[in-house]
């Protein structure tokens, strides 16, 4: 059971980092006037969405063991 927790420990911080990564590209994207560039951010977002849907499946798994 420890391994767990140090597993999910060890995904809590990447994890809260691509979070404040997102808010950050949502404010740009807001913010941002250039369409091509809109455009970037918005495939940044959908990268970033990614990568926290897979850490949070990878916590949910780790807490199932």
């Amino acid at each position: 059971m420890e391994k767990t927790s140090d597993d999910n420990r060890n995904i809590k911080a990447p994890l809260n980092l691509a979070e404040r990564l997102q808010t950050y590209l949502f404010t740009w994207s807001s913010s941002e006037k250039n369409q091509d560039t809109v455009h970037l951010i918005e495939m940044a977002i959908d990268t970033t969405n990614k990568i926290i849907e897979n850490l949070n499946q990878l916590t949910q798994s780790n807490n199932e063991k």
